[in-house]
């Protein structure tokens, strides 16, 4: 009977172990980078699980709009931002892991424009997702911007003349428009920046930083291991 009493504790303490090591991330559907009905969840997912892995945790990805992501990790209810860029604003709230992937955002338009800066968007209506955060310049300018949920809206309201621009990510873009025979819609007018994504992890929990440093090392891993590569692979080849 004293057995059976500490085989059952040890496995309550191995159960509690493993739940302790499940991160819980946030994030929008931004394909092809992560999406729920995409392989793996996509290809930023399929990174960061494995950069997981090396450090015996598991993770699980909530899919919601962006605005709520982030003030759902902000508040502590989930663990970490899945795909954030760094902004000193954001870095109040949150701890970045180190750099995940580059990815270029650039302004599409359907309309004749002439674009060198900003100031050539002036008169016109800009669509972009409310808490992306694009540039500090871009943050601060008075333009007409029209704000959506999620980026895949962002394409719906650009297809259908309610914005004259949009700013959305190369790829981004490219995934929601594929099947479009009209290349009016696919003009791309010049390119806005190149960011880093991150994993942003909420300050509220305590163990944060733990899990910052543990990602950080999975990540430097399957760097010298190949697995980044391999996935990397997989993925240029099939976009």
């Amino acid at each position: 009977m004293k057995k059976i009493i500490i085989l059952f504790s040890f496995i309550i303490l191995f159960t509690n172990s493993f739940s302790e090591k499940t991160i819980v991330l946030a994030t929008d559907e931004w394909e092809p980078y992560y999406g729920n009905s995409l392989k793996n969840q996509g290809i930023l997912s399929e990174i960061v699980r494995e950069a997981l892995k090396e450090e015996g945790y598991n993770c699980e990805i909530k899919f919601m709009p962006w605005k709520r992501v982030l003030a759902l990790v902000k508040e502590g209810i989930y663990d970490a931002v899945l795909g954030g860029y760094y902004s000193v604003k954001r870095e109040e709230d949150y701890l970045f892991t180190d750099k995940i992937l580059d990815v270029t955002v650039s302004f599409f338009s359907y309309k004749n424009i002439k674009y060198n800066t900003l100031k050539d968007l002036k008169g016109y209506k800009i669509g972009v997702v409310s808490g992306y955060f694009y540039t500090e310049e871009f943050e601060k300018s008075n333009l007409k911007k029209i704000k959506v949920s999620m980026a895949k809206n962002l394409i719906k309201i650009y297809k259908a003349g309610i914005v004259d621009v949009i700013a959305v990510e190369n790829r981004v873009f490219k995934y929601y428009m594929r099947g479009l025979k009209n290349n009016r819609y696919k003009n791309k007018i010049g390119e806005l920046s190149t960011n880093s994504l991150h994993l942003l992890f909420t300050k509220k929990n305590k163990d944060s930083e733990k899990m910052v440093k543990d990602f950080n090392a999975g990540l430097k891993k399957i760097r010298k291991n190949g697995k980044f590569d391999e996935i990397l692979k997989r993925f240029e080849k099939s976009n």
